[in-house]
């Protein structure tokens, strides 16, 4: 079984620290070793007292742990002394598994964790072997050692967190000014990414400690970091929506399958546009992706209702006259046509919708989209994505590749049919399933919410395609 080890304070009332971090991982299927490095006496209204474990105490219960359970995956969360920081850091130096950090320089109810001093030790043997560090704003100016106040302060933080050895620093928002929004800040060296989500009333305490866990979980299992933030960020959701008041705070927990998605953007700010206009009461469907309009031709007259035109290596000229053909055809037989990528030509030939990837959302002017009336489908392969294409709430959402597929050249394996019913219950709009698919996946597909099922290879290269789409047609639409 996938094993995390949390190392951190103990709170009598389970609000947070290691018993907050049990629940998180057991809500992920993963089981959690504890090292205590503080005991607390602390209540909602006040910390009375912090007493720090022995480092000689907290070595040994790493080797106890390390004889039957070796971690995945190690979390640490409050270090009440120097000599724990010490401590800690050679385990972490020691082992070679991914490293989450809560920077707990402060008890949920109040209580100060560390001095100046035990900071500085955490910056120069501590953050070298932290693999993500999540600080919220004022554990984040408490490292740094300047206020963090905009947009700019949050990346100057992040790159200085970073160069102090920290891999990936997330940053967390929640005690930011913003009244309706919680927006957290991460940023791995490669490209930052914003996570917002609704502010949720109340009082909870424990938020940081699930987060880490559910990060660290995430990274046990063997996701890489901006995957396992985000997964985190959907646990945290979930546990605070599914939590339960204990006198003035409420206590988190996960009492079913998350069904909340932070939103994702490249940059501090975020559209607030309407939804893409939708698909239409029938569903998707089965749906042939075709490389010209000569499969519109051999297709739409077998009954075929949702088709996706996606041109390679023609001219400009080749490639507009295509759309062309291709969008007099679908009116001709009322066919949902979406063109893949060229959203100029769709929108000046008045196509049924635009189909993007990830990389097209770079490029492509999303509002002209829009403002012409079209249809959007977007392409995901990961939470990140999926949390991205959520911020243009397009028609709908595509999911793959689902089995292996020599179609294209992919970073990514194969998502497994489970995923359908993940981003079924994540996402609001619409979910496509493409990739590698085959006529005895549908039962299964349509039973885990798939909306529409995506074909390439499976119908253009069958012996008789007329005849392998009207199979599909069948099994797909009866």
């Amino acid at each position: 079984m996938t094993c995390i080890w949390s190392i951190a304070g103990s709170d009598p009332l389970a609000c947070s620290g290691i018993q907050a971090d049990q629940r998180a991982a057991q809500a992920q299927g993963v089981h959690c070793c504890t090292i205590l490095t503080a005991q607390t006496s602390q209540n909602h209204e006040d910390c009375h007292t912090i007493t720090a474990v022995p480092a000689a105490d907290i070595l040994e219960q790493s080797k106890a742990v390390q004889l039957n359970s070796p971690a995945d995956a190690i979390k640490i969360g409050m270090l009440a002394a120097g000599h724990s920081v010490t401590a800690v850091a050679e385990i972490t130096r020691s082992m070679k598994v991914p490293v989450v950090y809560d920077p707990v320089l402060k008890t949920s109810s109040g209580g100060l964790a560390l001095g100046d001093n035990s900071i500085a030790i955490i910056r120069e043997q501590l953050l070298p072997t932290v693999t993500v560090l999540t600080p919220n704003i004022p554990e984040a100016e408490a490292l740094v050692g300047f206020p963090i106040t905009s947009t700019d302060d949050f990346r100057r933080a992040a790159q200085e967190l970073r160069s102090l050895g920290a891999h990936a620093v997330l940053i967390k928002g929640g005690h930011g000014p913003d009244d309706e929004d919680a927006t957290d800040y991460f940023h791995d060296g490669e490209r930052a990414m914003w996570l917002t989500s609704p502010r949720s009333e109340g009082e909870y305490r424990g938020t940081g400690c699930y987060l880490s866990t559910a990060i660290a979980c995430g990274l046990a299992q063997g996701l890489d970091p901006r995957e396992a933030v985000v997964q985190g960020r959907i646990h945290l959701m979930e546990a605070m929506d599914s939590s339960y008041p204990l006198g003035a705070a409420r206590i988190l927990i996960e009492t079913k399958e998350p069904r909340q998605m932070p939103l994702i953007t490249y940059e501090s700010t975020m559209s607030n546009g309407a939804p893409f206009l939708g698909t239409g009461l029938s569903p998707l469907g089965f749906y042939p992706v075709v490389p010209s309009v000569d499969w519109l031709n051999r297709l739409l007259p077998l009954g075929v209702t949702t088709i996706q035109l996606r041109i390679k290596n023609l001219s400009p000229e080749e490639t507009e006259d295509q759309v062309k053909q291709a969008v007099s055809l679908a009116r001709k037989y009322r066919c949902r046509l979406f063109i893949n990528d060229y959203w100029q030509l769709a929108i000046r030939h008045n196509a049924y919708g635009v189909h993007l990837g990830q990389e097209d959302l770079e490029d492509a002017d999303v509002a002209a989209i829009q403002k012409a009336g079209l249809r959007l489908g977007i392409s995901t392969h990961s939470l990140e994505e999926l949390g991205r294409a959520l911020v243009y709430q397009p028609s709908y959402i595509a999911l793959g590749p689902i089995f292996p597929t020599t179609c294209k050249s992919m970073s990514f394996g194969p998502q497994g049919m489970a995923k359908v019913a993940t981003w079924k219950r994540l996402s609001p709009c619409p979910i496509v399933a493409i990739g590698g698919l085959k006529p005895e996946h549908v039962t299964e597909l349509k039973s885990l919410g798939a909306d529409g099922l995506a074909l390439i290879s499976d119908v253009t290269e069958a012996e008789n395609p007329e005849e392998r789409a009207c199979e599909w047609l069948r099994l797909v639409e009866p």
